[in-house]
């Protein structure tokens, strides 16, 4: 008797850790109702070489976004596995853009606000991978998004999982 309350915290621990971890595989592009979806221009580079990503944020409210700030930083696997990397560049519909202060190793901006109801903004961030950046099977270029918008209802904010370049040799 003593079994089955066993086995039901077994099959429970089990489904809460699948949940886990599908919660935490990187989407292409992101996940549904995200209010902030992306495109990089290569899943695979070398070092030495350049890379796109275009990040757009779509306002998911009914009233208009009156603030909004985007950026873009590291997941822990690129710090671990070591990649060498640094954002250079970063355009579109922002009104200011700041590096973060080590090694340029993410980037933050504003988007142009207000941003009206079910419409977007779109910012484009350039990085290069430093010549001499390890590489191989485990070496990734993997990044977050953590966006804070303000409407009339208030401030939100969201993390949304990034773009993962692989640097191959």
């Amino acid at each position: 008797m003593t079994r089955r309350p066993v086995l039901s915290a077994v099959v429970a621990t089990i489904a809460l850790a699948a949940t886990a971890l599908l919660a935490t595989a990187s989407p292409a592009g992101a996940a549904p109702g995200d209010p902030v979806t992306f495109t990089v221009d290569a899943t695979e580079a070398h070092p030495g070489d350049t890379v796109t990503v275009t990040a757009t944020f779509a306002d998911p409210d009914a009233t208009d976004v009156a603030f909004s700030y985007l950026s873009i930083s590291p997941n822990f696997v690129t710090w671990n596995a070591g990649t060498k990397y640094s954002f250079t560049s970063c355009t579109g519909q922002i009104t200011w853009c700041s590096y973060l202060p080590i090694n340029n190793a993410g980037v933050a901006v504003q988007l142009q606000a207000p941003i009206p109801a079910g419409q977007s903004r779109t910012a484009t961030f350039t990085y290069d991978i430093a010549a001499d950046s390890p590489c191989g099977p485990t070496q990734v270029a993997s990044f977050f998004f953590y966006t804070y918008r303000e409407t009339s209802a208030g401030g939100t904010e969201r993390v949304v999982q990034g773009p993962v370049t692989n640097v191959v040799c």
